[in-house]
């Protein structure tokens, strides 16, 4: 019972204070959904390499942050379809990209530029 209450405490006294909430590995932080789809209708494309997948993605229109590659990237229609292409993961595993972009077809754009 002590704990939940310097827990809750201290939940009360980060919100005061107005933390931001940690950076994530992928170096983004989730600021504001654009929609909230729990029911997801999601497509993977699997690509050889991230230069293929860097390629292709620009060759889409991917928006890429300065002069950074491309990690991962995702498509979503009007009827909510989404399409994520990431790299092959027996050839190469980022399970944060893949989060990431599994976090757009969720919640639409919810990041500004990197921190």
């Amino acid at each position: 019972m002590r704990r939940h209450r310097l827990a809750a405490g201290l939940f009360a006294l980060a919100a005061l204070v107005g933390c931001q909430p940690p950076t994530a590995k992928d170096g983004y932080r989730f600021e504001r959904a654009e929609w909230s789809n729990s029911q997801l209708r999601v497509t993977l494309v699997l690509h050889p390499s991230i230069e293929d997948l860097d390629r292709e993605g620009r060759r889409a229109g991917a928006i890429v942050q300065r002069d950074e590659g491309i990690a991962a990237w995702s498509l979503i229609d009007a009827h909510g379809n989404c399409t994520i292409h990431i790299v092959d993961p027996t050839r190469l595993y980022l399970p944060e990209f893949i989060g990431h972009e599994l976090a757009h077809c969720a919640f639409g754009r919810f990041h500004g530029a990197r921190s």
